[in-house]
């Protein structure tokens, strides 16, 4: 199963992407709804070949599982970083997220799109997907804003 979400944010491409490549944001975004065990532990930025075991925990208490991240293709020209992750139920979760100037250069679109394979779970999962990355990009937005006051 698909997901697919896309954000204005009211910041350069420049600085989205900077932001982007940096593995503390995850925990800054996901900040609220997950939070990971492992995050003293992580590389400073996604470097394509790193597998990072985030060791997620829903809320803060429910630990599913394992679930690890790998960087298979990033891209500084074309602002964009892919990962092929799985843990547990999880025999498949495809990310890209990809960034896309605006003509004025004061804004940028923000994309993730995510394939999902969890066999019999894949409903579930997808389910829970969809209201994570929305939160993701509530909190991106978020941040945002809260930078420019």
């Amino acid at each position: 199963m698909r997901i697919y979400q896309e954000s204005l944010l009211h910041i350069g491409l420049d600085e989205a992407w900077e932001k982007l490549q940096q593995t503390k944001t995850l925990a800054e975004v996901a900040r609220g709804m997950m939070s990971y065990d492992t995050v003293a532990e992580w590389p400073e930025r996604w470097e394509v070949g790193q597998e990072i075991n985030l060791r997620p925990r829903l809320f803060g208490i429910l630990s599913p599982s394992d679930h690890f991240v790998r960087v298979v293709a990033k891209d500084d020209a074309q602002h964009y970083i892919v990962t092929e992750e799985h843990g547990g139920a999880i025999k498949r979760w495809s990310h890209c997220m990809w960034l896309q100037p605006l003509l004025n250069g004061s804004a940028c679109i923000y994309r993730d799109e995510v394939l999902i394979d969890a066999g019999f779970f894949t409903p579930a999962i997808w389910l829970f997907a969809k209201v994570f990355y929305a939160h993701r990009h509530w909190r991106w937005k978020k941040r945002v804003m809260r930078r420019r006051d």
